[in-house]
């Protein structure tokens, strides 16, 4: 028992970067999805949001075409768009992955909409996003809140 309490304590120190390596999923299609994060909310929130980044190094353009998550009853990917004067989300059916860029999800663009929160977005909890692409195969990043 006391061998665990020296090991918790030895590892505590290192556990932002066990999170942070934790939602780095390099996939065999040459995506690499990183710096997966969320914002933590009020228990009451009803809905949430995730951000990440998204590398396509492989030979060919790719579409995001959809995400889920045990965390929320849905998932869309969304962004903002300026309408008359007016920032307004929309849901996107797909997001282009051109060859050789780097899509950011991110505050006031894309991200991904949790809708129906099963739990609260409390700061340090870690959840998964599988995210489903119209060529490579499906990848869960796990989504830091903070």
């Amino acid at each position: 028992m006391n061998s665990i309490r020296i090991l918790i304590a030895f590892l505590f120190p290192f556990l932002p970067l066990i999170a942070d390596a934790a939602n780095e999923t390099v996939g065999l299609d040459g995506l690499l999805v990183s710096k997966s994060w969320s914002q933590a909310l009020p228990a009451v929130a009803k809905n949430g949001v995730a951000y990440l980044t998204i590398e396509n190094n492989s030979t060919r353009q790719d579409k995001l075409i959809s995400a889920s998550s045990p965390i929320a009853e849905r998932v869309e990917i969304h962004s903002h768009q300026h309408v008359d004067g007016v920032m307004k989300m929309r849901k996107v059916e797909h997001v282009d992955l051109a060859q050789d860029t780097t899509t950011i999800f991110e505050p006031g663009g894309l991200h991904v909409m949790l809708i129906g929160l099963k739990e609260p977005l409390k700061k340090d909890l870690i959840f998964p996003v599988s995210l489903i692409f119209m060529h490579a195969s499906e990848q869960v990043t796990y989504v830091t809140v903070r």
